[in-house]
């Protein structure tokens, strides 16, 4: 594969910063490094050698691309925490909140010990 290859520090918002764009990845990379390869269209994460995030290259500096399921492993641990999340509003607007997120919505409970996002 081309492109180049890059070693960000993933953040605790579970993301990396690429060229001044910011990226979600699984959030049990919280705190590591993780391999990049930047290619002209496209931005791959992996682990090892198996490709855990891909994103369409953004090309507008302080620009993100989040992935709802990249946060559910967060919401099984703090269930109030995704309430007014930037992920779970970009999956509602785009339509990529599925029946299948919203039944793991359900399952992970009402939130407990946080402040209600928006709408609740």
């Amino acid at each position: 594969m081309r492109g180049i290859t890059l070693t960000p520090k993933v953040d605790r918002s579970s993301r990396i910063t690429v060229r001044q764009c910011h990226y979600s990845v699984p959030a049990r990379f919280i705190g590591q490094k993780v391999r990049v390869l930047l290619r002209g269209n496209e931005l791959l994460v992996f682990e090892r050698r198996e490709v855990v995030a891909r994103h369409p290259r953004l090309t507008r500096r302080f620009d993100f691309r989040d992935e709802l399921d990249h946060y559910l492993e967060i919401l099984l641990i703090k269930p109030g925490a995704m309430a007014g999340s930037t992920a779970l509003v970009t999956a509602r607007r785009n339509g990529s909140f599925t029946e299948v997120h919203e039944a793991f919505w359900a399952a992970a409970g009402p939130p407990t010990g946080t402040r209600p996002g928006p709408g609740r």
